[in-house]
């Protein structure tokens, strides 16, 4: 409407330009000049008014993944579409085209990761039934050769489940049967570098019901510097020396027999030198016992430089050693001694310091998946609690494999940080879905499984990959290929389905907190036209009245 503020600027003006030439007082000129735009200002309000802003009222129905979307609704892409349906390419766009949408309500199996932001500033109705079958996976991280990993997983509404994983060859590793809550975990060892595709798979009592892959990426262990002091010999450093060995770490024991005599590695004392060579110090309050202040101050130094510290314990604990301890940042409570079941092994039983860790972060399970320790950061390093008191039966009983899994557990929790970070994959990455890499270097590349090499476009450490192919993928930074496994497009389905439920049902949770959809609508003109008409009214009164002439 800028043709019409321009017509009536110039009538306004022509208007000033006849005020000037008439014989009047001054106050008449100015009143009379006053009216001009106002009256001018008012006729184009009356043309043209303000649209007012004001919240939608309208319910939107949008169709998904497993609905048909017919009579008015909007399907997006992954649903079907009936007759009198549209179809978007995604809820932004939906919303765009009916900016009164102040609901959703969502058919199907929920909202894809792509439209859930786009759902925060509307309410979101939505009901589905929950999938039944695997519904959740957790694949492990890089593991190094030798070490343990675990697999954790989810079964829904299925009685009497049992949960397998099996190796690469098929053959069962674990089983184990899931919790309350239908959640479980499953343990393996990776033997040697390399790739591999093991299975979880999910039986009732009728038989197979689901199973999917868990990718295992074993690399070639880092030879983990590894000093273990101990104040006494016992059956503890026997079997840790020979797991240390079999593990491949880069190990030396030191074991104080008192009077001065020392058995194991020739090793010089502690000193910020000789710590920094090391990535994990393993001493038991014995050992604590016989270090100097300065060795003792040495340790505290490294420990917040980066060096990891597990402390081992061989029998309750005095007062000394828990406010040294509590000085490297482990407070510990408790001095009970418990028997306690680490395998599933019903005739198996150890015992443990059974002590609780403040603010640490659990670790050590038991049979029942309960933690039995944990360990917590200081400064850049970490420090962590070793409480069985005879776990080296472990393996006199048959149950080597758990021992070096606890073991394991516990020194790759707190050793030291390599330099060579790998990146970071979202979980459970399919084809021809948008995938999401993080912690990358500059230059990184993207190589598919058909050799095809892709460059990375990085923003922040962080860039988006769509992959065309199922298969075993690798970020390539450097000199270093970090592997990763894409699931098939149709893979991994009641997970999937699982997810976009929970994810739509936290959205219709967060209804109340939406922002509410401000749309504009055209404004009332009677009001700005009734102010016209009084203008105009006064104007031609007092244009012809005698007042200041």
């Amino acid at each position: 409407m800028s043709w019409l503020a321009g017509l009536l600027a110039a009538a306004v003006l022509l208007g000033w330009a006849r005020l000037a030439r008439a014989p009047v007082r001054g106050w008449r000129v100015a009143l009379l000049a006053l009216g001009q735009p106002l009256l001018a200002g008012s006729l184009y309000l009356t043309l043209a008014p303000p649209p007012v802003r004001g919240p939608g009222a309208a319910v939107l129905t949008v169709a998904t993944r497993g609905a048909r979307a017919i009579g008015g609704a909007v399907a997006l892409p992954e649903a079907l579409a009936g007759p009198g349906a549209a179809r978007a390419p995604d809820l932004a766009t939906a919303l765009r085209r009916h900016p009164e949408t102040a609901t959703i309500r969502v058919l199907g199996q929920g909202l894809e990761p792509r439209d859930r932001a786009a759902a925060a500033d509307v309410a979101v109705r939505f009901d589905a039934p929950a999938p039944t079958g695997l519904t959740a996976l957790a694949p492990p991280g890089p593991v190094a050769a030798g070490a343990a990993f675990r697999v954790g997983a989810e079964v829904r509404g299925i009685p009497g489940a049992t949960v397998e994983l099996l190796d690469a060859g098929r053959a069962v590793i674990d089983r184990a049967s899931p919790g309350a809550a239908g959640q479980v975990v499953l343990t393996g060892v990776a033997r040697v570098p390399g790739l591999a595709l093991f299975g979880v798979r999910v039986r009732s009592p009728g038989g197979v019901v689901a199973s999917a892959a868990a990718p295992v990426v074993t690399r070639a262990a880092h030879p983990v510097r590894t000093l273990f002091l101990a104040g006494s010999a016992s059956p503890e450093v026997k079997q840790w020396r020979r797991w240390a060995a079999d593990a491949g770490l880069a190990a030396e024991t030191r074991v104080t027999l008192g009077a001065g005599l020392v058995l194991g590695d020739p090793t010089p004392p502690l000193s910020a030198a000789s710590l920094a060579r090391i990535d994990v110090l393993i001493l038991d309050d014995r050992a604590w016992a016989t270090l100097s202040a300065a060795e003792r101050g040495a340790v505290a130094a490294a420990l917040r430089g980066g060096l990891g510290v597990v402390l081992r314990v061989t029998g309750p604990l005095d007062t000394g050693t828990r406010a040294g301890w509590r000085g490297l940042g482990l407070a510990i409570a408790g001095e009970a001694v418990a028997p306690d079941r680490l395998t599933s092994d019903r005739g198996l039983a150890t015992t443990r310091l059974a002590v609780a860790l403040p603010d640490s972060v659990p670790m050590l399970r038991d049979a029942a998946g309960e933690a039995r320790s944990g360990w917590r950061a200081v400064g850049l390093g970490r420090v962590a609690l070793w409480p069985f008191l005879d776990a080296a039966g472990l393996v006199t009983a048959g149950q080597g494999a758990q021992y070096g899994a606890l073991w394991s557990e516990a020194v790759s929790a707190v050793a030291r940080p390599q330099a060579n970070t790998p990146p970071r994959i979202e979980p459970l990455p399919s084809a021809a879905t948008r995938v999401t890499l993080s912690a990358l270097a500059p230059g990184a590349a993207v190589v598919a499984p058909d050799g095809a090499v892709t460059r990375l476009l990085i923003d922040g450490g962080v860039a988006g990959y769509w992959p065309r192919l199922a298969g075993w993928h690798a970020v390539r930074q450097g000199a270093a290929d970090w592997p990763f496994y894409i699931y098939p497009a149709d893979a991994l389905s009641t997970i999937r389905a699982a997810d976009r439920r929970d994810a739509t049902l936290m959205l219709t949770a967060n209804a109340a907190h939406a922002t509410t959809r401000a749309i504009e609508r055209p404004g009332a003109s009677w009001p700005w036209f009734l102010a016209f008409l009084t203008i105009a009214a006064a104007l031609w009164w007092f244009e012809r009245s005698r007042l200041g002439r």
